[in-house]
């Protein structure tokens, strides 16, 4: 019944708006006529063309009462039309939302079925499921939840995937192929969400909400995660290699022991992430070898020359080791990493183009053949860094530390402004282009240099 009063509601108050509209149009142009004619009598005083005894602003006050008419009309009927329009979006939306409830409740119907079918195959952990005789039962399970994942919202898709994990059916349904690249879990609500050794390799989670999930071990390989909320979620020991991780908020994230070769993370957030492995022990027993090492290169720099290159080698490979973040030929492209701490990374051949590095911590990181084109390296840490071929033109190395830094090869352009601390004319020889640079008065001297041609030469900081 209250379906039918609605419209019976609506028609008349519209009707009166239109009457309305339609009465102070008619008398509008009814009184400019007059008044036009009025005005081809005498326009030389405004107050002295009269019509039937009033005077033109007389008659513009009059016509207040109908331009107000007129203009409120506009406005309510404006009102009424997005008024129907949204209840009409509000219903249309809670029927659609009534429809996914219904195909959620329904699958889990079929799926608890499926489970209480004597041919449904029992997961363990040394369960082989292609050696299974009957997987047609698997095959429509598989078919059926990605059908699902296509029509259900983010919320809905989050509940499924736990209901999943819980049974045990994700696990035998993605042992099938290995993947997870059938499933549509884009906009899907995980929050918080236990999802330990799970694997999701090759599955859409673009714009996900991931945020403090627990996805330590799990197996994320060539997933697509454009705009996907990782803040503070757990990813150690993950396999994130090949993975899309474009525009993705990854803030206080734990990638220690990631797997991460090849991942695009271009335009992603790692600010606050931990990129490095376990061994604090050992970290802080090496710190201070590493220290004692550095003491006795100051202190007898001729007798142990040769020790002391090969020994910066061997230290270089082995913080790589141990602490290294695997980021083997990643994209980073514009990446913000401002204060990440990258010590020991593997960064061979990665894309770190317009990235902002800005007091980063790249200290004895790989970053060889790496493209560092106008990245922002501002106070950054390069201590014992392989740079060699690596391309750093237009890169901003104002206040970075080079110290021990392998520049072998690496190419660099007059856009460069190098800040000579911690850095040597012999680090700076053995690069590319080394000459086009701008550097510091003095510096340039020790460098065999003429004075800098321009009229403006770079300011000399203060150290």
């Amino acid at each position: 019944m209250q379906n039918q009063d609605k419209p019976t509601l609506k028609l008349p108050i519209k009707s009166i708006f239109y009457i309305f509209l339609l009465i102070g149009g008619i008398q509008l142009i009814s009184q400019l006529d007059r008044l036009i004619r009025c005005n081809f009598i005498s326009i030389r005083n405004v107050n002295q063309c009269t019509l039937y005894g009033q005077t033109t602003w007389e008659w513009l006050k009059l016509l207040i009462g109908p331009l107000i008419a007129i203009t409120g009309g506009f406005i309510l009927n404006g009102y009424f039309k997005n008024r129907d329009e949204r209840r009409l979006d509000k219903a249309k939306e809670t029927e659609l939302d009534q429809l996914r409830h219904e195909t959620l409740i329904t699958y889990f119907n079929e799926i608890s079925n499926l489970l209480l079918n004597k041919n449904w195959p029992k997961y363990g952990r040394n369960t082989n499921i292609e050696e299974n005789p009957n997987l047609t039962i698997v095959a429509l399970a598989k078919a059926r939840t990605s059908s699902v994942l296509n029509e259900i919202n983010g919320k809905r898709k989050g509940s499924l995937l736990l209901f999943l994990l819980e049974s045990k059916v994700w696990q035998i349904i993605t042992d099938i192929d290995g993947n997870s690249s059938w499933a549509n879990l884009s906009f899907c609500d995980l929050n918080k969400a236990n999802l330990t050794r799970i694997n999701l390799s090759g599955a859409n989670l673009s714009e996900a909400n991931l945020n403090l999930c627990n996805l330590s071990e799990a197996e994320l390989s060539n997933t697509i995660m454009i705009n996907t909320k990782l803040t503070s979620v757990d990813l150690k020991k993950s396999n994130l290699s090949g993975a899309k991780l474009i525009k993705a908020n990854l803030r206080r994230a734990n990638l220690s022991d990631a797997v991460l070769e090849n991942a695009n993370f271009k335009e992603a957030k790692l600010t606050g992430g931990i990129l490095l492995s376990e061994g604090k022990v050992k970290f802080f027993l090496f710190y201070f070898s590493l220290r004692f090492y550095s003491l006795l290169v100051r202190t007898y720099p001729f007798r142990i020359s040769k020790y002391a290159t090969y020994k910066s080698d061997k230290i270089r490979v082995y913080i790589n080791y141990l602490f290294g973040a695997n980021l083997k030929g990643a994209n980073l492209k514009e990446a913000y990493l401002r204060h990440v701490s990258l010590l020991g990374a593997n960064l061979d051949r990665a894309d770190l183009e317009s990235a902002n590095l800005s007091q980063a911590n790249l200290s004895f990181a790989n970053l060889r053949g790496a493209s560092l084109i106008e990245a922002d390296l501002k106070g950054a840490s390069l201590i014992g860094a392989d740079l060699k071929g690596a391309d750093l033109k237009g890169a901003d190395l104002k206040g970075a530390d080079l110290k021990g830094a392998d520049l072998k090869g690496a190419n660099l352009c007059d856009k460069n402004i190098i800040k000579p601390i911690k850095i040597t004319t012999g680090q700076i020889k053995k690069t590319f282009n080394w000459e086009t640079a701008l550097y510091k008065e003095d510096f340039r001297k020790k460098l065999g240099l003429p004075p800098t041609p321009s009229s403006n030469p770079p300011k000399e900081e203060s150290e």
